[in-house]
């Protein structure tokens, strides 16, 4: 096992700290590839691995849908993906509504905005 890294230089590597790395493991999106003495080792691709992970958490993946992602044997990956679009995308529209109303209140030029037709009924 000459590429194993310990859990140390993962989390180095990968940016994921050593606690999260053995919550991954306990919920089975990492394995390590074996031990020395009592500590966990890992290959390589394991930072890809966790870097994935980290990305995916950052476009609002649960840690469930992650799992599918890594390890989709059933072919459901697609299906979960195709789900976070477009919830990202009703996200958006409302966010696009929000900034639209916002925008129109400023323009106002009425003493109280809450009173504004031109507001009320955008």
């Amino acid at each position: 096992m000459t590429d194993a890294l310990s859990i140390g230089q993962v989390a180095e590597t990968s940016g994921v700290s050593v606690s999260a790395i053995r919550y991954y493991e306990e919920r089975d999106l990492v394995t390590p590839t074996g031990r020395v003495g009592d500590k966990r080792r890992f290959d390589l691709p394991t930072v890809d691995r966790l870097t994935f992970i980290k990305r995916a958490q950052g476009a609002g993946f649960s840690l469930d849908e992650i799992k599918v992602l890594l390890d989709d044997g059933a072919g459901e990956s697609r299906t979960v993906l195709l789900e976070r679009l477009e919830s990202l995308r009703q996200s958006r529209a409302e966010l696009d509504r929000t900034i639209a109303f916002l925008e129109q209140a400023v323009q106002c030029g009425c003493a109280n905005v809450a009173q504004c037709q031109e507001v009320i009924e955008a």
